[in-house]
């Protein structure tokens, strides 16, 4: 795994996730896709599980620090915390999934991308409303969880449309993810 090419690639998709935010946005309640969650699922279907954790820490981590939560009384603050916890549990789906799907079809990073990003978000969606209890912040959990779970078939789509570039650019992360990815990983499985 390379850890450079890994970084440069969460920060692009990091920047393009929010820079095309409002462009990307359906409705009024701003059922948007993730951009990160596709590379945090591609990351698990061929990096070793360890280093598929910590990229999953830090990709969440990074989530939360762009993500601004309006407070009841007026103002704005970062919560770090749930958008870690729930990429780390969505890369974990994707880990303990991958010895069942075939990791160089386009459709399986798709639909694992559907799965991490509805884990991911129930989880946000849960802390925050436990939060919301002791720290008021503009929160509606059923609102929340709709969008949230609107915006993971979302990026379904922008999984499936990622996995285009991110499959045939697999040696650029590393000679292991290339070997898993295209069947020569360990354990003389293919998948």
């Amino acid at each position: 795994m390379n850890p450079i090419v890994l970084g440069v690639a969460l920060w692009l998709l990091l920047g393009l996730e929010v820079g095309l935010r409002d462009l990307l946005a359906i409705g009024a309640w701003s059922i948007g896709p993730s951009l990160v969650i596709p590379l945090v699922v591609f990351v698990a279907l061929a990096a070793p599980a360890r280093a598929a954790l910590w990229f999953a820490l830090f990709a969440g981590l990074a989530r939360d620090l762009v993500t601004v939560v309006s407070l009841d009384g007026g103002g704005a603050t970062v919560i770090v915390g749930p958008g870690v916890i729930g990429t780390m549990l969505g890369a974990q789906l994707v880990l303990s999934a991958r010895s069942l799907v075939m990791k160089r079809n386009p459709v399986t990073l798709a639909i694992l991308s559907v799965g991490a990003a509805g884990v991911s978000d129930i989880v946000r969606v849960a802390a925050l409303t436990v939060r919301n209890a002791y720290d008021p912040i503009v929160w509606s959990a059923g609102e929340r969880l709709g969008a949230a779970l609107l915006s993971a078939v979302y990026t379904g789509v922008a999984g499936l449309a990622l996995a285009l570039v991110l499959l045939p650019l697999a040696p650029l992360f590393g000679s292991a993810m290339s070997a898993e990815l295209h069947g020569r990983g360990s354990g003389g499985r293919r998948g």
